[in-house]
């Protein structure tokens, strides 16, 4: 799919475009309408019943860890950056009054699912901003909370949208994010994004980092390239609250992918090999505990 010229920059968005596919079909279910786009999370993983119907709750449910740890209320301005289908914008439209509302996706294709199906309640305000993550054309000091769920490492530099983070948040605001991290570096709050693969961009890393951008999408900087979040705000106005690990609570998301990969190729008679493989190689580091799945909290200080 050729997406230049959409939002600032070129991307490659390969499983949403297999999502808008399946989200357009003629014979879409209601009960089948994909809300979020992001793993879902189970206080008992065994419990998980294959099936849209549960993995849609398990979604619901990451995204109240996500909003709980934000802090979120009334008349609050908050922004969810990689909005996708305009989930997280609807559940807080739902549960608070007279909230500010911005959803920033760099694909207008989700932003015009997100805008067709929501509408303001309750005196809220709703804005859909088409942009590049690193690059909100926004003003300073716009923001009480920001999201960004499970989409920061599609993000050409983890490091430029902090530094926009830092910009947009008020003093006291927060930002809550989820991200892939690197088992080794979870203590002393100084989380790493995932760790580095094989060798220096080796022959298996780049096999592996071929594998997600044709199925999942491009990554942004290569794994293990990048500080750990601790020393990328040691500049900013910006402090790390909390990191909470709940990779086991989300294990059951691969099986339901699988499930997916399999059903899309009952219907279109497609395979979908690069997807496999992505999916098999996160399901596997994610159970040997070697990536690990993080919601991070950042709060801003005082600004000089």
């Amino acid at each position: 799919m050729d997406n230049a010229g959409l939002g600032s920059r070129e991307f490659n968005l390969p499983y949403f475009d297999l999502l808008l596919e399946t989200q357009k079909d003629s014979g879409l279910d209601p009960d089948e309408r994909l809300d979020f786009v992001h793993w879902g999370y189970w206080d008992d993983p065994s419990s998980f019943q294959p099936g849209l119907a549960d993995y849609k709750k398990g979604q619901e449910l990451l995204n109240q860890h996500i909003i709980d740890m934000a802090d979120i209320s009334d008349s609050m301005a908050v922004a969810d950056i990689g909005c996708g289908f305009g989930g997280t914008i609807d559940e807080l439209n739902h549960s608070f009054q007279n909230v500010e509302l911005t959803g920033v996706n760099i694909d207008p294709r989700q932003l015009a699912v997100a805008r067709e199906r929501i509408s303001p309640e309750a005196g809220n305000t709703i804005s859909w901003l088409e942009a590049d993550a690193t690059d909100i054309p926004l003003p300073d000091n716009s923001f009480d909370r920001i999201l960004a769920v499970e989409c920061i490492f599609h993000f050409p530099s983890r490091q430029r949208f902090l530094n926009e983070v830092n910009r947009l948040l008020k003093p006291g605001g927060r930002l809550v994010l989820s991200d892939f991290c690197g088992y080794r570096q979870l203590k002393g709050k100084m989380a790493v994004p995932y760790p580095k693969m094989a060798g220096r961009r080796g022959p298996l890393a780049r096999i592996i980092e071929g594998w997600f951008e044709r199925s999942y999408g491009e990554l942004g900087p290569s794994p293990g390239s990048e500080p750990p979040y601790g020393e990328m705000i040691a500049n900013l106005a910006l402090e790390i609250g909390e990191i909470t690990d709940i990779t086991r609570n989300t294990l059951p998301t691969y099986k339901h992918i699988y499930h997916f990969i399999d059903r899309y190729h009952v219907r279109t008679g497609k395979k979908l090999p690069d997807l496999v493989k992505a999916t098999r190689f996160l399901d596997w580091t994610a159970r040997l505990g070697i990536i690990r799945y993080v919601l991070l909290q950042f709060i801003q200080k005082d600004k000089d």
